[in-house]
């Protein structure tokens, strides 16, 4: 090793001397005494909540040296920790979450902790006083992450102290009173009474760590009853909500007059904003005259709202002295914040509030509605759902699901509601499930957790199917709005008017969102339905307005949508009106116009088409659906078609088939052979075969192929369609090459299918045959890798063609197809940089194109070969196995024939010799663990690097 690395950089003979002995002195150099990294500790720990008192203060009077601060102050913290078994869960900014197997640890380091902070000199004389809080329980442990009420205690024990004081838990301290050698030495521990903090339903017995030589004297602690405030207890804590509450915290402090939260029905505005109050209250600075909770949703008319801010602060109005006046006068001079919860359905009072505001300079408004008031100088604070697991499968460990709030959330609420549940391995993918199902929306979250008292998490994921009568078993203590998902949204809707409600209702039949255009066909004018007297871009904007809607951008263009749980009870309002099936059939309507003017075959490589259709794909499952249910064939194809080429570019072959197949049955039991429905429905027929068969043989079925084909062959010739026959003949063709026996009868029947194209002058078809032609056919009429000039240059004339073809007319999936082609004929020529620039070029019409996983495979195939022809073998091992486990996974077939087969063989035998057994096993199982995307990144990265 020594002597490789040497030849490596180049050294003399006097630097290999001194390279040589400097690592002879590291061999032989006693063992340095490193502490190991710490696991989780688990059973009963101690927790310690650390956190910089003033850091904002601190930082901006700093500027540059605040870094270097942070960085020292980290490094003392995790010095303590280190050498008293800490283990770090979690840092954010000043602020660290620690666990101690043992509360004499926890204590030990702490006291540490702070003597270094009080003794190290700060940059610029900066005075640095570090709070700190202790609490000792018995929390759940999934994947290095704590879950449960002690974590939150802990947190709130932290925060209640101030800068260089350490405070312990009512629990804590009494182990630490029960066995006085677990304190440090010359420590003691002193009672500061009973004090009520944040998120707690019982107040806390708080204690001081009193630690010699350290300052013992402080202020009571930072506590809710401290201060004047109004804010009702919370039974929970709240969850993965930080970033949000520190945001809005600081929009206050930085002067913002009224900030208003606003989201959907469910998504924990109240919850937020009470949290957000309640950590303003124990800053004294913030806000010296109080913070104040006034509840509006229990008021039904909007001039009640002042009367009710006036209650809330105690003003009372004598004689004919109007109370607006009287809370004016109450509020000059005052700093105080009011948070007024549920706005939303008494907003007609926002301007009186607005006048409030301009007289009461030292005011600040924190409001929670479903809709921003609209007034000057408004902060609108958008609140989304909790973080959440795709539907595609993903974090289904409890590692992994453990790093989302969402699933944090249910596990928390799920336990309140059943001691003995937790997180399994077994469990895991369908709690996953239920927390994507349910888009992490809180409130859903919370109602599904209570299920586990009588469900599985496997039979409350089966049962979400159908979301709102599982979400129906609220706190009686909630508003009645809060009990059901059912009840918070119909609150929702009756603040519309009702053309509004009528295309809340409406909007259900898009199952994936839409398009202002899209609502504009569907939802204003149905047939069948009635029309609604209202601009669709007013009446969207007031569904975003009240957070019923949501709304994001997509490649330029605004696309609305709707939470699945928003949905199902939209699509109960539609049906209980009536107008379930109009809107359906004006739905699927719509979409066969979208995909007809897409056509058969060029929208496939068309970018932005391909993008359109991915993302209507929602959308397009549903109005398939409906129309295989009711029995309407022509309508079906057409969709089915549509949706083909995006399958196809996405690798979603199973889907597509799945479709085709259905429909296709359908229609052979609704018309005999003889009998077309009409000529348009003979034309879907025929272009239904030809995507089947394309199905079938990506998938690796090349008889099923060959097969619909032939009959795609009949049908065509039956229409004198000579463009899709000569498509069908080239597919016969590929099916051909793939059969047993025949690989070497491909070419002349795709030799036939090019002039019949030619002669049926259809460009279209003509550039995927010519695109497609070197991997189906001509490839198979010799080994792959066969050098003759005259083979080769066939292959690239005809692809070469197919490639400036394509480009012309658009279609950039088969252009993109040519370019591979065309990379891998200049690789087996020798010219390796003219290939890699080939297949960077290729990349590059692919992205152009929209194109999914279905065409990054035989891209990374590719780069592959590039690599062994190279020599670089343990690059070809990596990406060769990283494409085979894609195979392994998709419905795509890799189409390797016994000359593929044995080609990899060979190059494996090579890549053995050069990096010995070991070395390639270690390239290939790297390889397998990378997913797709990551390979094809690295391969790319590499050959833009290349030199030329």
């Amino acid at each position: 090793t020594i002597v490789l690395l040497a030849n490596a950089l180049g050294l003399s003979e006097e630097e290999r001397a001194a390279f040589a002995a400097t690592i002879q002195r590291a061999r032989t150099a006693p063992p340095v005494d490193i502490h190991p990294p710490p696991t989780a500790p688990s059973g009963v720990v101690t927790f310690l909540f650390t956190d910089i008192e003033g850091s904002t203060r601190l930082m901006q009077g700093l500027g540059d040296d605040y870094a270097a601060l942070l960085g020292a102050h980290g490094k003392l913290l995790r010095k303590a920790f280190a050498e008293h078994h800490g283990y770090e869960v979690d840092t954010q900014g000043d602020s660290f979450f620690a666990a101690f197997p043992t509360l004499s640890d926890a204590l030990a380091a702490t006291a540490q902790a702070q003597r270094a902070l009080a003794r190290r000199h700060w940059p610029a004389g900066a005075t640095v006083r570090v709070r700190m809080g202790l609490h000792t329980g018995e929390p759940m442990l999934i994947g290095g992450r704590y879950i449960g009420m002690d974590v939150h205690r802990a947190a709130r024990v932290g925060a209640a102290a101030h800068g260089g004081q350490t405070l312990l838990s009512g629990a804590t301290a009494e182990l630490a009173r029960s066995a006085p050698e677990r304190l440090p030495a010359g420590a003691g521990l002193r009672d500061l009474g009973v004090h009520r903090l944040k998120d707690l339903q019982a107040p806390e017995r708080l204690w001081q760590l009193v630690i010699p030589g350290l300052p013992d004297t402080f202020s009571p602690p930072r506590a809710l009853d401290r201060h004047a405030h109004n804010l009702p207890i919370q039974p929970t804590a709240l969850l993965g909500r930080a970033r949000e509450v520190s945001e809005i915290k600081q929009l206050l402090r930085e002067g913002a007059r009224l900030v208003t939260v606003t989201g959907p029905p469910g998504v924990g505005k109240t919850r937020l904003g009470l949290e957000v109050a309640a950590e303003l209250v124990v800053d004294a600075s913030a806000f010296p005259d109080g913070v104040w909770f006034v509840r509006l949703s229990r008021l039904s008319d909007p001039a009640l709202v002042i009367p009710a801010i006036a209650d809330t602060l105690g003003v009372r109005v004598g004689g004919v002295r109007l109370i607006a006046d009287a809370l004016r006068d109450f509020l000059t001079g005052k700093q105080l914040l009011l948070l007024l919860d549920n706005f939303e359905h008494v907003a007609v009072a926002a301007s009186e509030l607005a006048e409030i505001l301009a007289h009461a300079h030292g005011l600040r408004s924190l409001v929670t509605s479903r809709a921003p008031l609209h007034l000057r100088g408004e902060r609108v604070y958008a609140l989304a759902p909790l973080p959440a697991p795709t539907q595609s499968g993903e974090a289904s460990t409890p590692e992994r699901l453990a790093t989302y709030a969402s699933a944090s959330l249910f596990m928390e609420r799920a336990q309140a509601a059943g001691a003995d549940f937790a997180m399994t391995a077994a469990n895991a993918p369908a709690i996953a499930a239920i927390c994507a199902r349910l888009e992490g929306l809180p409130l859903a979250l919370e109602l599904a957790a209570v299920r586990v008292k009588l469900l599985s998490p496997e039979a409350l994921r089966d049962r979400l199917q159908r979301t709102l009568p599982v979400l129906a078993a609220g706190p009686r203590d909630a508003e009645d709005r809060q009990q059901t998902m059912r009840a918070t949204l119909a609150w929702s809707e009756a603040l519309l008017a009702p053309a509004e409600r009528a295309l809340f209702r409406r909007l259900a039949v898009f199952a994936g969102g839409a398009t202002l255009a899209a609502v504009e066909d569907v939802c204003l004018a149905s047939p069948g339905a009635d029309s609604l007297d209202l601009d669709a871009l007013d009446g969207m904007a007031t569904l975003v307005d009240h957070s019923l809607v949501r709304r994001r951008e997509e490649a330029g263009e605004s696309r609305f949508f709707m939470l699945h749980v928003v949905r199902e009870y939209a699509l109960e309002r539609l049906e209980a009106a009536g107008e379930g099936e109009a809107l359906r059939r004006a739905h699927g309507r719509w979409l066969e116009r979208l995909c007809e003017e897409l056509g058969p075959l060029l929208g496939m490589g068309n970018g932005s088409w391909l993008r359109r259709l991915r993302a209507e794909q929602d959308n397009l499952r549903v109005a398939l659906g409906w129309t295989l249910e009711r029995g309407e064939v022509e309508s079906g194809l057409r969709l089915a078609i549509g949706g083909a080429q995006q399958w196809s570019a996405d690798g979603n072959l199973r889907e597509g088939r799945r479709w085709l197949d259905d429909l296709l049955r359908l229609d052979a039991s609704k018309y005999a052979p003889q009998e077309e429905a009409s000529v348009r429905g003979a034309f879907l027929r025929r272009w239904a075969t030809h995507w089947a068969a394309t199905y079938a043989i990506l998938m690796g079925d090349v008889v099923e192929a060959k097969v619909l084909w032939e009959r795609c062959r009949v049908q065509a010739k039956a229409a004198n369609d000579a463009a899709l026959d000569a498509l069908a003949m080239f597919g016969v063709a590929w099916a051909t090459r793939f059969t047993p026996g025949q690989e070497t009868a491909g070419a002349a029947l795709a030799d036939e299918a090019i002039a019949l194209a030619r002669r049926a002058g259809d460009e279209v078809v003509l550039a995927r045959i010519l695109c497609y032609v070197d991997y189906t056919a001509y490839s198979a009429s010799t080994d792959p890798w066969d050098q003759r000039a005259d083979h080769q240059e066939k292959r690239m004339a005809l692809t070469a063609e197919g490639l400036r073809l394509a480009e012309r007319i658009g279609d950039a999936e088969s252009a993109f197809v040519a370019a591979v082609n065309l990379a891998w004929i200049l690789l087996e020529r020798g010219d390796l940089n003219a290939a890699r620039a080939q297949a960077l070029h290729s990349h590059e019409i692919g992205q152009a194109a929209g194109m999914g996983d279905g065409a990054w495979p035989y891209m990374l195939d590719l780069l592959a070969h590039t690599a062994a022809v190279q020599g670089r073998m343990a690059r070809f091992a990596l990406l060769h196995e990283a494409e085979m486990s894609y195979w392994g996974v998709s419905d795509q077939f890799s189409f390797m024939d016994a000359a593929g087969v044995a080609r990899v063989e060979g190059l494996a035998a090579l890549g053995r010799a050069q990096l010995g057994e070991e070395g390639w096993a270690s390239a290939c199982a790297e390889g397998r663990a990378m997913t797709l995307a990551q390979a094809l990144t690295e391969a790319l990265r590499e050959a833009r690097d290349e030199p030329e």
